[in-house]
């Protein structure tokens, strides 16, 4: 039988709900307290990528993912169900479309662009270049495009054409 809603039963269960919320509390902070512990030792161990994981896991907000989607008249489905039967009906009138519609539409692609750069661009793109950074995957750093105004230890200068077809004047150090 559902026990009555008495003063007293109403205080027993505010002292089981109170009892309740400290035991969570106290195992959450000792659950926070296990995952600290583990993140000091990934970091003590020199294991980055455990520690950065762990690191992730504690400063990352829950993020739910809402799946719904719009019918053709503009109402929500929230269904799963419902959602799945509009991506079958929008793929398939997307299959079952006119082909014509299709052609129409122009279609960018890189093989577009296959023109040799002038040699003003270059010589734009050489100038933008910062001084004194690591080298790209030419393996050429960019110091070496520009011109020295004095020439170190009296070398004479020489000149290379590279790929694109330009030459680049550099100088010759003989050690």
């Amino acid at each position: 039988m559902h026990p009555s809603n008495t003063r007293a039963n109403q205080e027993e269960y505010n002292k089981k709900r109170i009892a309740a919320a400290r035991v969570c509390r106290r195992k959450k902070r000792e659950a926070l307290k296990r995952k600290v512990h583990a993140t000091v030792e990934n970091h003590t161990r020199n294991e980055s990528k455990k520690f950065y994981k762990r690191i992730q896991e504690v400063t990352q907000e829950l993020k739910p993912s809402i799946k719904v989607c719009r019918t053709e008249d503009g109402k929500i489905l929230t269904e799963n169900e419902d959602v799945q039967r509009r991506w079958k009906e929008y793929f398939e009138s997307i299959l079952t479309s006119n082909l014509d519609e299709i052609d129409s539409t122009t279609v960018y692609t890189a093989e577009n662009e296959d023109t040799q750069p002038s040699y003003e661009e270059v010589t734009h793109v050489i100038q933008c270049l910062k001084k004194h950074k690591a080298a790209g995957t030419d393996r050429i750093v960019a110091d070496f495009f520009f011109k020295k105004k004095e020439k170190p230890y009296g070398e004479e200068s020489t000149t290379l054409s590279n790929l694109s077809g330009h030459n680049i004047k550099y100088l010759k150090i003989g050690l």
